[in-house]
């Protein structure tokens, strides 16, 4: 399938932040101009139809003035923020309306006003922006201005209900000017770990194409140089002066080399594909006998590494599966059980549990530190412990097994004490 330039998940992407950017652009500019706006309006409506705003007492020209004076002071400063693009403009824009308001609260009535309520405005105008200074600033500051009004009050309408009220509404705006700043805080805060976390999946995703890349080339380059081993030993067998005990050996050799290169070329390859492909070809067969052929080809290993290695299992056990899959992925746990526990004694339990086989591979090794189980199937990840032991190990070896399990309907589950041991207990389904 071939991706149109309209399709092409980069161009989407960038559409997307285009529009994303028109938006909040379409935004700022609406409420911006609003801000501008309203005022001159509100003062188109005093000066047309006086007899609506007789509540405003005998200042209503001088409310009116002021209102032509405020929309023109914010585009003003809006127009100038546009071209020198700084925003303590639209903050003296916000001050100039908490001084508008003031003025309106004083001539209304001062703490006996209706129009309290105002004060908000300047709060929330500023809050929209997300900006946490200013938003913290206009709250200090109407607060204080508000609070500070009572003292050009007329001396003989003071009483001590009257200061009393005005106190509880110094305070209450106080609070609400303080919980505007910290939900501006908690949005921000959301934010930025929102941005936080985009940057690191994306760094993630990074990875993971890194890793998909190196094993891509790990497939390539690994290849090579195991058909010319499985050649080297196919001369090495022809040649008429070999011994047969030697040939024996040489078999043996040939034996583990295919094997290898079949891993490469078929599981490497296949478990790394997206999209499900990796294919099954299920298959009646005794994974009792399966188990036993891996510990014979392991032999050489549990010698070296001078392992006791104990089967515990019926006779036989039936099960539908995939030959060339589950072998090699139960060979790869057997193996890293044999490997990290050197000197020590590996455990093998196939048993019979309905409608599942239940496998556990139990050692006394070397064991996997807790901060390490969560990733212990994550694709190149391994323990520090277990590259101290084994440090030319890929790390791929039960990603894969878990994957080939879990496309056979079963499951798998580790776990681990530091230098204590390991217990993987796989169920694979009847």
């Amino acid at each position: 399938m071939v991706l149109s330039n309209q399709d092409n998940p980069n161009n989407i992407k960038k559409d997307n932040e285009e529009s994303s950017v028109f938006t909040l652009k379409t935004y700022y500019y609406a409420l911006g101009l609003t801000g501008a706006v309203i005022p001159v309006v509100v003062a188109v409506f005093i000066f047309f139809f006086p007899q609506n705003f007789s509540w405003l007492g005998e200042d209503h020209f001088m409310i009116m003035t002021t209102l032509f004076s405020i929309g023109f002071i914010h585009f003003t400063l809006f127009a100038v923020n546009e071209v020198f693009k700084k925003n303590i403009l639209f903050t003296l824009a916000v001050y100039a309306y908490v001084i508008f308001f003031l003025f309106l609260i004083y001539i209304t009535g001062g703490i006996n006003s209706s129009f309290i309520f105002t004060l908000f405005f300047p709060i929330i105008a500023t809050s929209v922006f997300l900006d946490r200074k200013s938003t913290k600033v206009i709250g200090i500051v109407t607060t204080l201005a508000f609070a500070v009004i009572f003292f050009f009050l007329e001396k003989e309408s003071m009483n001590g209900a009257l200061i009393t009220k005005h106190i509880i509404e110094v305070f209450l705006i106080g609070v609400i000017s303080y919980l505007v700043y910290s939900l501006v805080m908690e949005i921000v805060h959301q934010r930025y770990e929102r941005e936080e976390t985009t940057k690191k999946l994306t760094e993630v995703v990074q990875i993971d194409r890194l890793k998909s890349d190196f094993l891509s080339v790990a497939q390539h380059q690994l290849r090579t140089p195991l058909s010319g081993v499985k050649w080297t030993l196919e001369m090495i067998k022809a040649s008429p002066d070999i011994p047969s005990d030697t040939i024996s050996l040489i078999d043996a050799g040939l034996e583990r080399v295919k094997n290898a290169i079949e891993v490469v070329n078929q599981m490497l390859k296949t478990a790394e594909e997206s999209g499900g492909s990796l294919k099954l070809q299920p298959e009646k067969l005794d994974i009792v006998g399966i188990t036993q052929s891996i510990i014979a080809e392991l032999n050489f290993i549990i010698i070296k590494k001078s392992v006791k290695i104990s089967l515990i299992s019926p006779s036989s056990i039936i099960i539908n599966a995939d030959r060339d899959k589950i072998k090699p992925s139960l060979a790869n746990i057997i193996d890293n059980a044999i490997k990290y526990s050197p000197k020590g004694h590996v455990t093998v339990t196939i048993e019979e549990i309905p409608l599942f086989v239940r496998i556990t591979i139990k050692d006394n090794g070397i064991g996997i530190a807790s901060g390490d189980l969560p990733y212990i199937f994550y694709r190149l990840h391994r323990c520090k412990n277990a590259v101290a032991l084994e440090p030319d190990e890929s790390g791929i070896g039960l990603y894969i097994s878990k994957k080939i399990i879990e496309l056979h309907g079963g499951t798998i589950f580790v776990s681990s004490e530091l230098n204590v041991g390991t217990t993987v207990t796989i169920e694979l389904p009847r």
